[in-house]
């Protein structure tokens, strides 16, 4: 039954299939908290990678520049480094103390996610066709730890998965977390780790398909400053509605530098997708920042990357700087002289903003250097997440660029240009780029020019289509976007 109903999605694909409507979050909920002098630890990698003729899937993914290509232009196989029969997947990362030898493991969540609507797909010229619609359960995983040999296999506690829901048909992100604390006591934690067996959508599929993994560390040290850590996890597409996310619990110290380090894990963060931003605002100044690094822009912050402050992260097997779908971050606030956390700050937000690029936001942190509770005293717990749509960091309103034609060929009305050709090709080319952006664009050709109009959307007035191209303006890398005003020979 389930074949038969993916077989009849599949019939209603259009070449890029991207969220239409607001879709109701999994609330985001507390999965980890302590204050404790120690530090936070992530490693991660991704387990689909493109295959070409030069290197294999296992080698690395190196191309970031504007030619890298969309994931659903891409065949996606399987990485396997494991030269190991029993597993059909699998990537490894590597983890070292850092001069922190004396450090134990208080905690360790392992994550992993992937697109899997079905097993395999295939592309035949523009369409997307199910090339095997088997279907199997993706909860366990298999996870090789660096004092052990073998593989241990591992349950996960489900946080999303809905083959059925509308909004996700033909897509099917999924989540599992396991705690996996346990395998980690009493052992030698640094070395390479492999995790083994995650599924996920092999070939083509509308929007691309990803897939990965995340491992959470939690460590005491008594060398280290004392901290509060949180850690996050639930499910959001974040595309026409913005996530926040409030941290309270701690209190920053009273004066003095201090570190906050602020972590995420979404699927679908292209690279040549712009216009999602994180913010970090603070109730008590008012004041707000974007996050960027050298490896991030502000504007494309989700980027198909895994990387740690300015770096991209290589202890990593294969050692990806384009991870093809599947995005991790841990990096440090900057926050000179306090200016936008300050000392005794007792809470923040972090905003994942709305965006053309569509990604699924599962798991976010914080670590923040925190004052030690007063004797029988303690700070307040951490709020729940709230996930209204948020005003902040807004781009500014730029005036919108008007011209005029009379054609006997096109319907009157305003229309949001965003490209004009004398070849089909390009304008094909520039339809399919805003397929990718979650757009519906259309054509239509001015024999008197003998153009060809790329617009968004037709409208009756001037102010629908100015807020609609001011939308594109601040939604993708396209600034250039302005109004075309057909009116009739009359």
């Amino acid at each position: 039954m389930k074949s038969l109903q993916i077989i009849a999605m599949i019939v209603c694909f259009t070449i890029s299939f991207q969220l239409k409507g607001q879709v109701a979050p999994n609330e985001f909920k507390i999965r980890y908290q302590t204050s404790v002098r120690g530090e936070m630890k992530v490693i991660g990698n991704h387990i689909l990678n493109r295959k070409d003729q030069r290197g294999g899937v296992n080698a690395p993914s190196d191309n970031r520049d504007s030619s890298a290509k969309f994931n659903d232009e891409l065949d996606m196989q399987y990485i396997d480094i494991d030269d190991d029969s029993s597993t059909f997947s699998s990537s490894g990362a590597s983890f070292s103390f850092e001069g922190q030898q004396e450090a134990k493991v208080l905690y360790a969540g392992l994550y992993w996610a992937g697109m899997y609507p079905y097993e395999e797909g295939s592309l035949k010229g523009k369409r997307y066709k199910v090339k095997n619609s088997d279907w199997k359960n993706p909860q366990t995983v298999k996870i090789k730890i660096p004092s052990k040999q073998e593989y241990i296999s591992v349950t996960g506690e489900l946080i999303f998965d809905d083959l059925e829901d509308v909004h996700f048909k033909g897509i099917n992100p999924y989540v599992y977390y396991a705690d996996v604390t346990h395998l980690l006591l009493n052992t030698s934690l640094e070395g390479q780790y492999v995790v083994a067996n995650i599924r996920a959508t092999r070939g083509y599929m509308p929007g691309g398909a990803a897939a990965g993994w995340v491992l959470v560390l939690v460590l005491e040290s008594s060398g280290s400053t004392e901290k509060k850590i949180v850690t996050y996890d639930g499910f959001s597409a974040v595309n026409r509605q913005s996530q926040t996310i409030s941290f309270t619990g701690f209190k920053t110290p009273s004066s003095g530098n201090f570190q906050t380090k602020i972590m995420g894990a979404v699927l679908e963060g292209d690279l040549n997708m712009a216009g999602d931003e994180v913010v970090v605002s603070v109730p008590q100044t008012e004041k707000t920042l974007s996050l960027e690094t050298k490896t991030r822009p502000k504007r494309n912050f989700f980027n198909s990357a895994i990387t740690e402050n300015e770096s991209f992260v290589l202890t990593r097997t294969p050692a990806s700087k384009n991870t093809l779908g599947f995005d991790v971050f841990y990096t440090e606030v900057a926050n000179e002289n306090q200016e936008i956390i300050p000392n005794d700050a007792s809470s923040l937000h972090l905003t994942f903003t709305k965006s053309a690029d569509q990604y699924y936001l599962f798991l976010t942190a914080l670590q923040i250097e925190n004052q030690q509770e007063e004797s029988g005293k303690k700070v307040d717990e951490p709020s729940q997440i709230s996930s209204e749509q948020q005003n902040i960091a807004q781009p500014t309103e730029v005036k919108i660029k008007t011209q005029e034609m009379i054609s006997k060929d096109t319907e009157v009305g305003h229309y949001v240009i965003v490209g004009v050709f004398s070849s089909q090709r390009n304008a094909d080319k520039r339809v399919k780029q805003f397929e990718q952006l979650g757009y519906q664009p259309k054509t239509f050709l001015s024999k008197e020019k003998n153009l060809t109009y790329v617009y968004i959307e037709r409208f009756d007035t001037y102010e629908q289509a100015s807020q609609k191209a001011q939308e594109v303006k601040n939604n993708t890398t396209i600034t250039d976007a302005w109004i075309l005003n057909v009116k009739d020979t009359q």
